[in-house]
């Protein structure tokens, strides 16, 4: 099942552009230690550099705790070799010292990291677009997406604003409540050390965690379409500005179950015509069943989604 799913994953990035490479897992030791963050071990803890008792050089000193330099790396060389459109992932072991039970050789640890990276223009200009440079979301929506064919449901994202050396900010990266990842914008810091002109988007996960939760591509079933019609309802409602619309479509989810099939956010509005520290937001539901929806029904889930929300996220209905 692991082996089905990293194809899946090969074949739907590289699908998207994504150009496949492989580093080399040994580095300075300088590089490894300034690598070695929470944020991008997955583990959110992470053990002391694994160092090599005779390195054959200065950098060739210790095992690499994270892809990114590596990856850092080969971007800097593609862009000074006349690239601009850098979209690269590596399958890849990195490794630390660490006193958890379980490992193979005791007081290691070793686990496959996937990482994704990208920069540059995401679409090129032609005679009905200009040019647009990718940015955070573009990465986001292929992660998504991956997750997605997968089959893993229970994928929650946290933002996280406050910088750190290596990122500008990120999201952590949940399954089944468990950190598995990040995804990231590279500070600027980072990019001044490889010499990279734009702005760079990354993403790491602990591979290993991530397809153990995945279900075996093998058991995947056809369903056919549904042949009741389905129900569109919009909600609108105003919430502190603070609110997280992520938390806002979790418990719109966890109150609709398997009636909803589509949720979507389609607007946000802050301005004249909403009190100060709110905001607007704009939800877009479809729900469907293996049977036709009464009207009555989707007004009382409806209903049901709104109550929750207001005792959770503090919502009321904008009118």
């Amino acid at each position: 099942p692991e082996t089905r799913a990293m194809q899946r994953a090969q074949a739907y990035l590289t699908g998207l552009g994504f150009r496949e490479i492989y580093t080399n897992s040994m580095l300075s030791r300088e590089t490894a230690e300034r690598f070695n963050l929470p944020v991008l071990t997955a583990a959110g803890h992470p053990g002391s550099v694994v160092e090599t008792l005779k390195p054959i050089s200065q950098e060739m000193a210790a095992l690499r705790p994270s892809l990114l330099p590596g990856m850092l790396a080969v971007m800097a060389h593609n862009q000074n070799h006349g690239h601009d459109v850098l979209r690269f992932l590596e399958f890849g072991h990195v490794f630390s010292k660490t006193a958890a039970a379980g490992v193979i050789v005791p007081g290691y640890g070793e686990h496959t990291s996937l990482l994704l990276a990208m920069s540059g223009p995401a679409e090129r200009v032609n005679w009905t677009n200009k040019e647009r440079q990718a940015d955070f979301f573009d990465l986001k929506g292929v992660i998504e997406g991956l997750t997605g064919r997968l089959g893993l449901a229970d994928v929650v994202y946290t933002p996280v604003y406050a910088p750190t050396w290596a990122t500008q900010y990120h999201l952590e990266m949940r399954v089944g409540g468990r950190l598995v990842g990040v995804v990231a914008s590279a500070s600027e810091e980072v990019r001044s050390i490889y010499d990279l002109k734009e702005a760079v988007y990354f993403a790491e996960v602990n591979w290993d965690v991530l397809a153990a939760a995945a279900p075996d591509v093998a058991g995947v079933k056809y369903r056919p379409i549904s042949r009741f019609p389905s129900v569109d309802r919009d909600l609108a409602v105003l919430v502190d500005a603070s609110v997280q619309v992520g938390a806002a479509m979790t418990t719109i989810r966890a109150v609709a179950g398997g009636m909803l099939r589509r949720l979507t956010v389609f607007d946000e509005y802050r301005g004249d015509q909403v009190p100060a520290g709110k905001k607007s937001v704009a939800f877009g539901l479809r729900f469907s069943a293996d049977r036709t929806l009464q009207d009555d029904e989707v007004d009382r889930m409806m209903a049901r989604i709104l109550d929750r929300l207001q005792n959770e996220q503090g919502a009321e209905l904008r009118r």
